[in-house]
């Protein structure tokens, strides 16, 4: 959040309005910087060729089902973004090879309620053999993983979350980008992913067609490289 910049001059004109409709301070500040630190990833991104060079000619604006859509000089464009914001920082993926949903977790204790409630038995014995110390980074690997695929077929949080299966998922011991695969009872095949844990976070992406690892941009918003 301390990455924001003063003033508003680098957001749109729709964007402007839409923000002076959020009256919750804390919404309008997670709205700003899932839109700064979008704008910022898409004017780094070697194969996003835009024509947009400044923040202002991008706007991130919801579609009819509420998804981000990258607009640029005021033109929709068919760049796929996700946003995730939590705990005061954001990730943002793009991709123009496909769809994709990206999600940031913390990694932070789970209560039995919650892994009862969101996740298959299967995922719960899972969780259950990590052990105290590795249930924290199991729990919230899958949820993010699950929480990824469920942006990437625009439906959110509206499916039950115990029709998804991540059958192949993270290991505590693991390092750099690992893939995933989730099953949902709703679609046929194997949907595929990457999971990353730095530090205190876990960011996980699905996308469709299945691609490679992510590339970094910059490990924090206004970082050069």
């Amino acid at each position: 959040m301390a990455d924001l910049p003063p003033g508003l001059d680098w957001l749109g004109a729709t964007e402007k309005e839409h923000l002076a409709s959020l009256r919750v301070e804390k919404r309008r500040r997670e709205w700003l910087l899932g839109r700064w630190t979008a704008k910022q990833v898409l004017l780094r991104a070697p194969d996003c060729q835009l024509a947009a060079k400044e923040p202002s000619q991008l706007e991130i604006l919801p579609s009819q089902k509420g998804q981000p859509t990258v607009y640029q000089l005021g033109q929709p464009d068919s760049i796929s973004l996700s946003l995730s914001h939590r705990a005061g920082s954001a990730l943002c993926m793009v991709w123009s090879g496909g769809s994709l949903g990206c999600d940031l977790e913390l990694v932070e204790e789970r209560s039995a309620g919650f892994v009862e409630d969101y996740f298959t038995a299967s995922e719960q014995s899972t969780i259950r053999a990590a052990g105290t110390e590795g249930a924290a980074l199991i729990a919230n690997s899958l949820w993010s993983a699950k929480e990824s695929l469920l942006k990437l077929l625009g439906i959110g949080l509206t499916a039950d979350t115990r029709l998804l299966t991540v059958q192949e998922g993270p290991e505590p011991s693991m390092e750099g980008w690992r893939p995933f695969t989730v099953s949902y009872a709703e679609r046929s095949g194997l949907f595929r992913g990457w999971w990353l844990r730095r530090e205190e976070w876990v960011l996980t992406v699905a996308t469709d067609p299945a691609s490679g690892p992510p590339v970094e941009i910059s490990k924090r918003v206004g970082e050069k490289g």
